[in-house]
């Protein structure tokens, strides 16, 4: 069967396999505070601790058996909202694995992209004395260590990243991985495209799905274009496929 994925706003997925059902860094824009939509949930994957990838999990776990995996900084965020330390596994070391319903699941040491000033001043402009409403949020949820997750399954290699500041060592592991598909965020920096081109020509997929690119968290959030990206893309890669989920709406891998 492989796996089905389906993209829910944000850098948040869902997985399905034939007996599990794992969540990728779940966030369901337009929702706020630990709300989220009931169903069954047994994995959740967390890259970084930041509030719109850790936020709504805390309100999955009442209603699931879920496991937490995560880092252990984003593992001492959800102790102090309320989730039991049994249904969290912190990630302890690089390239940690583990297999749920016949799926290799790998944490990779990462890293999370650097905002660069320009994106802050033109966030800062956008919101002005809104910010101040917000800080809780950046205190509450700080980064703390970043993990890449790829997901094997039937001989198909599945990396996630969760944020696009991959190092050039790093970047170096998953060319020779043989990475099928790789959901490439496309959010954090006003070189975006240059970042993601980089990142995706050294990994070099075979299909990219772009995620985060969306007006996921407004007013501190905004669309991000991506067509320079697909088009820079095609021309240069066109044996890499690339394409852009829609919410709700699940593909094949």
């Amino acid at each position: 069967m492989g796996m089905r994925i389906k993209w829910l706003g944000a850098a948040g997925f869902q997985f399905k396999t034939r007996h599990s059902v794992f969540l990728v860094d779940p966030f369901v824009p337009g929702r706020r505070g630990p709300g989220f939509p009931p169903g069954r949930v047994d994995h959740i994957f967390v890259s970084h601790g930041h509030f719109d990838h850790l936020s709504q999990v805390p309100g999955i776990i009442p209603a699931s058996r879920a496991m937490v995996h995560c880092s252990e900084q984003a593992a001492d965020i959800l102790k102090r909202k309320g989730v039991p330390r049994a249904r969290i596994a912190p990630v302890r070391q690089d390239k940690e694995s583990l297999t749920v319903d016949n799926v290799r699941v790998t944490a990779y040491y990462s890293s999370h992209v650097r905002f660069d000033l320009k994106l802050i001043l033109s966030s800062l402009s956008r919101i002005q004395t809104r910010i101040f409403g917000y800080l809780p949020l950046f205190r509450q949820y700080p980064c703390g260590r970043v993990l890449a997750w790829l997901f094997t399954a039937d001989g198909k290699r599945v990396l996630f990243f969760g944020s696009a500041g991959a190092t050039p060592r790093e970047l170096a592991v998953y060319s020779n991985l043989g990475i099928d598909l790789l959901l490439m965020p496309f959010q954090g920096h006003t070189r975006i495209n240059e970042i993601a081109l980089e990142q995706v020509r050294a990994i070099h997929p075979g299909r990219v799905i772009l995620h985060h690119f969306d007006d996921s968290f407004p007013p501190l959030s905004r669309a991000v274009p991506v067509s320079t990206f697909i088009q820079s893309l095609k021309k240069s890669h066109p044996e890499i496929g690339v394409a852009l989920p829609r919410p709700g709406t699940p593909f094949q891998i």
